[in-house]
């Protein structure tokens, strides 16, 4: 999942930050930044949930990539991203299905 947002001063410059660590590797210093620009007063950030669900799907945690897509839909319905959330959800539920069936 890979996503380019433009925001203004600090909190968008943390985003970029985090979108790259997310794309190093770095994932553990990715959801830190995920969740310093979450705490912010500065407004709402839904792509947020996106980038955190990017974590989750790089480390095969598919509980918490799909609890992250459904709140970004649920929160922000009307976001220009809510296709893309909404195909990576399917991915995501058909990937936390095989995982969860024993091999037949």
């Amino acid at each position: 999942m890979a996503l380019v947002v433009a925001f203004a001063g600090p909190l968008g410059t943390a985003f970029v930050q985090q979108s790259a660590q997310q794309a190093l590797g770095q994932e553990s210093r990715a959801l830190e930044a995920c969740t310093n620009i979450s705490k912010s007063p500065s407004g709402s950030f839904p792509e947020v949930r996106l980038l955190r669900a990017g974590v989750w799907l790089r480390q095969q945690k598919y509980a918490e990539a799909r609890e992250e897509l459904l709140a970004f839909l649920r929160e922000s319905p009307n976001h220009w991203l809510v296709p893309h959330a909404r195909k990576t959800l399917e991915e995501v539920e058909q990937k936390f299905a095989a995982k969860a069936s024993p091999p037949g």
